[in-house]
């Protein structure tokens, strides 16, 4: 089977892209970040940190802030981290990853150069589930036990290494649906990368492009022939 397969429907709800680097960025930093036209124009703050009992105090708190824009998007600008979301359904990869790079770009003119550690994309699917059909119908992924139907719930992780010369590991966990979206099954996929040496800005984000590589080969091996055809009609 083809890691590159295309369904006609895609079980993707959430996708995550997070940047950690070494250095601590400011909140006043943080503060100009967010008040730049093409942020504060799109994005409105959803979260701040804990309050505190003075505006000082809670500025000396705060590890920074959660941006959200009513086209399902989501900035998390944080003193050690980045994070873009897409929420609310899938979109390309491409566009994703564009406008990553722009919000990081934004971000780095403010701060200055930023010494990357970490990548890491993080891909939640919702997997649809008959109620005749049992978690093995729907994944690869499963555990036996004698209990029957007295398992109401249930929640399996495997981490692995993708493979030895990438440097990619990848966190697979699933997980019984909620009630909101019904009967399914929950596959979170995570892929992380340590960045040690290589600084240039291109060649880092070329990883992402990677990390979507492994994830489909991680995803078409996760799921059955059968889910595959189901997300194909």
């Amino acid at each position: 089977m083809t890691a590159f397969i295309k369904l006609k429907k895609t079980p993707i709800e959430e996708i995550i892209f997070t940047i950690s680097f070494n250095e601590s960025v400011s909140i006043i930093k943080l503060d100009e970040f967010k008040a730049l036209p093409q942020i504060s124009n799109k994005f409105s703050i959803v979260d701040k940190g804990p309050e505190m009992e003075s505006e000082a105090k809670q500025r000396n708190k705060i590890d920074g802030y959660v941006l959200k824009c009513p086209a399902s998007r989501i900035i998390q600008a944080q003193r050690g981290s980045f994070a873009f979301h897409k929420v609310n359904g899938y979109e390309r990869f491409e566009i994703l990853l564009k406008e990553l790079y722009e919000y990081w770009s934004l971000l780095v003119n403010i701060t200055g150069s930023l010494t990357i550690n970490n990548l890491s994309v993080r891909y939640l699917n919702f997997l649809e589930r008959a109620p005749n059909e049992k978690n093995s119908d729907v994944l690869n992924i499963y555990t036996t036990h004698p209990f029957g139907s007295n398992i109401t719930s249930s929640f399996y992780q495997l981490n692995l290494n993708y493979n030895t010369t990438s440097g990619i590991v990848a966190n697979v966990i699933t997980a019984d649906g909620d009630v909101v979206k019904g009967n399914g099954i929950i596959l979170d996929i995570s892929l992380d990368k340590k960045i040690t040496k290589e600084q240039n800005i291109d060649i880092i984000f070329s990883v992402f492009n990677d990390m979507r590589m492994a994830k489909n080969e991680i995803f078409f091996k996760s799921i059955t022939e059968a889910t595959i055809k189901k997300y194909n009609q």
